[in-house]
């Protein structure tokens, strides 16, 4: 029997200003006020921690945020029930191995629901690898 999850319908999320680059599936986090932008898991002095997922673009620089909820279906590759983390190599990206690096830190993204979709619950505490 899988992991139980909560109910599969999408979260509403809040509006966010963003840089054009930030795309639908991105972790992002705050870095400055009402404004997110790709979240990173390396170098933790110059880091912050991820507040959640992009689920839907509303414009160019404006980006619909989840921090607990199912995400849009914008993943590709996705295992069902393997926890994902944010990525130490890829601003805005998620990976299925937690980072291990030393000067890294360790952020839970959430959990594979099918290839495509990932059920959001962003852990809002890091851990730095020593």
């Amino acid at each position: 029997m899988g992991t139980s999850h909560p109910s599969p319908r999408s979260a509403v999320g809040d509006l966010f200003t963003c840089d054009p680059s930030v795309a639908v599936g991105d972790a992002v986090s705050i870095i400055a006020p009402d404004t997110v932008g790709k979240a990173f898991a390396g170098l933790v002095a110059q880091t912050n921690d991820a507040i959640g997922i992009v689920v839907e673009k509303t414009g160019t620089t404006t980006a619909r945020v989840v921090g607990r909820g199912r995400s849009a279906e914008s993943f590709t590759g996705l295992t069902v029930d393997q926890v994902y983390w944010l990525s130490d190599t890829v601003p805005g990206g998620i990976t299925d191995t937690a980072p291990s690096s030393p000067g890294t830190k360790i952020q839970e993204i959430g959990t594979g629901l099918t290839s495509s979709t990932l059920f959001i619950d962003v852990d809002q505490t890091s851990v730095e690898i020593l």
